[in-house]
């Protein structure tokens, strides 16, 4: 039997806050990115789509990933998918490639590249918008 992720509760409260702390690690990433820090620029991209991700499963899910293995965040995502909603998975796989790049930029012992540091706040302002238009007006 396959083990069951690790999960907690969120509140309609809570996926406002995760909306805009994605929004706050995504500014600060894009910023990072311009003064050239390449590794803070990609961690934050990291949370920004982790938080974001947080905000999307919580609103549709009323749950968000609570384990060790960030990577069950996208399964997460993919289990509260809609029916017949081809952009969920694609996103799903954009949050599974983004954090697939966390080991690389906090514990590994060299610094991301310029180039890997881009990749990775483009990808999560990507996600993070998308994140934004599917939960909508909830932070309003």
């Amino acid at each position: 039997m396959a083990k069951q992720s690790k999960t907690r509760s969120v509140s309609e409260q809570q996926v406002r806050a995760y909306l805009e702390k994605a929004g706050e690690f995504l500014r600060r990433s894009l910023g990072s990115l311009a003064e050239k820090d390449f590794n803070a620029a990609g961690l934050l991209a990291v949370h920004a789509a982790i938080s974001a991700n947080d905000a999307v499963t919580g609103q549709y899910g009323q749950k968000r990933s609570a384990g060790e293995e960030h990577q069950k965040a996208a399964d997460l995502l993919r289990e509260v998918t809609p029916t017949g909603t081809r952009e969920w998975h694609l996103q799903a796989n954009r949050l599974n490639r983004i954090i697939g790049k966390k080991n690389l930029v906090a514990y590994e012992g060299r610094l991301i590249s310029s180039k890997e540091a881009t990749w990775l706040v483009e990808q999560a302002e990507r996600f993070v918008n998308w994140a934004r238009a599917v939960v909508g007006s909830v932070v309003q």
